[in-house]
């Protein structure tokens, strides 16, 4: 199946931060191009229920903040989040490739103040 860049969908996850979701209209992977620059989320961290977060560099750098690790990402770099890890993202225009597995859906994701 075939997603075209015209076809994906633009959703603003943060105040300087957006993703573009590519939907197969399958359950068991999703995959989204996220622009990060600056927090996300813009305040507190958050939760992804049921799916990993598979993060894969194109461009830019940034930190990655896992329970009580920072992990610094640049161009080239990979980083799992597991399910159920309260995370948060500052990102110096960083873009990357997220798949995540299963799908994403929002009821999955939970904000941690």
């Amino acid at each position: 199946m075939l997603v075209k860049k015209e076809e994906s969908k633009q959703i603003k996850i943060a105040s300087d931060s957006y993703v573009w979701e590519y939907n197969f209209g399958i359950r068991e992977i999703g995959i989204v191009k996220c622009r990060i620059n600056g927090r996300y989320p813009d305040e507190g961290r958050k939760i992804n229920k049921e799916s990993k977060e598979y993060y894969f560099v194109l461009s830019g750098r940034g930190k990655i903040y896992i329970e009580d690790e920072c992990f610094e990402i640049k161009e080239g770099d990979s980083l799992l989040i597991d399910n159920g890890k309260v995370f948060h993202v500052i990102g110096e225009e960083l873009i990357a490739v997220c798949p995540t597995a299963p799908g994403w859906f929002a009821e999955q994701e939970v904000l941690v103040k």
